[in-house]
């Protein structure tokens, strides 16, 4: 669902751009319901090992302090941080006149560079293969999926990674993070959004789920995506899969492709495609052509993380291994 109540669009426009800095294209939507996740912020040392410094292990919340701090459904932020500020006349503000702003209910943006949140994955999933009986036809919003069961919320916090910070066993890296507060012209509910939340990780990951590549255009998936989705098992504990909050970001994710539907929390994994010239060395032979999804183990890494609340969102990597 997209909301429309911003103040202008010339401020929406301006702070998606700065929010977005390091993102990076255009990221795939989903149908959405709120969340109202209970939230914590951490972060480890810049620079240090990674088997120092890995965040998902380190239970030892380090929350902003200063003048100018500011919670918005729990998660604190520093103004005097932040590496942009703007009115809504577009205009630079101060961290003082931002928290003042703040305090008063107005509207302004704010976004930093370095910085970025992430959720951990509570492991709740459903799929067609799993769970058939949890899927129906015929539904007025999506004639080929309705979900028939619910999952529960993920209550897991909210954390702050920061540059250099490691979170498991993957270095974070052109971290961004922006949020806009605006009050609707004809109503009176402040609407927080997440504008832009990205960041890339150094490394690689394993994990296993189904695989499947879109035969059809089935948007966000173009014929030829190479689509990931971890099982419930295998996403569990995993602490960037999440969907970072947002008055308009989702709580759980249901998407469509081919005869394979899915229910989670979690980010879509998108591979790339199947007509990629990087893949000439990768082994793709095990990967159906048909849209039919397959259970297999997969390694992969450039790791791009990107949450929107307007755009959409997805974890975007590059196979090294199926199996």
């Amino acid at each position: 669902m997209k909301k429309t109540r911003f103040f202008t669009a010339i401020i929406a426009a301006a702070m998606l751009t700065a929010a977005l800095t390091a993102c990076g294209g255009e990221q795939p939507e989903a149908p959405v319901t709120p969340d109202e996740p209970e939230t914590v912020t951490e972060s480890g040392e810049q620079g240090e090992q990674p088997e120092e410094t890995d965040v998902s292990e380190n239970n030892a919340a380090e929350e902003p302090g200063g003048e100018f701090v500011v919670e918005i459904e729990g998660i604190k932020f520093d103004l005097a941080a932040a590496s942009s500020l703007r009115n809504q006349e577009q205009e630079e503000i101060t961290a003082e006149e931002a928290y003042a702003l703040h305090q008063a209910g107005e509207n302004y943006g704010a976004s930093w560079e370095g910085m970025a949140l992430v959720k951990q994955s509570s492991g709740e999933s459903l799929n067609s293969i799993d769970n058939p009986d949890a899927f129906v036809e015929g539904h007025p919003s999506n004639p080929l999926m309705t979900v028939n069961e619910e999952i529960p919320l993920n209550t897991n916090e909210v954390k702050t990674v920061y540059d250099g910070d490691v979170i498991d066993g993957l270095t974070v890296k052109n971290a961004s993070y922006g949020y806009l507060i605006a009050r609707g012209a004809d109503t009176e509910i402040i609407t927080f959004s997440n504008f832009g939340c990205g960041y890339e990780l150094d490394g690689e990951l394993t994990l296993t789920g189904y695989i499947i590549v879109a035969a059809e255009l089935e948007p966000p998936a173009e014929i030829g995506d190479i689509l990931f989705f971890p099982d419930a098992e295998s996403a569990a504990g995993v602490s960037f899969l999440s969907i970072v909050p947002g008055d308009s970001s989702p709580s759980h994710y249901a998407m469509s492709v081919g005869d394979f539907h899915v229910y989670n929390e979690d980010l879509t994994i998108m591979l790339g495609t199947i007509f990629d010239e990087e893949y000439a060395d990768v082994d793709l032979s095990t990967i159906p052509e048909d849209g039919t999804a397959k259970q297999v183990e997969v390694t992969f890494s450039g790791i791009e993380v990107r949450q929107n609340d307007q755009v959409g969102a997805g974890i975007f990597a590059r196979i090294v291994e199926i199996n």
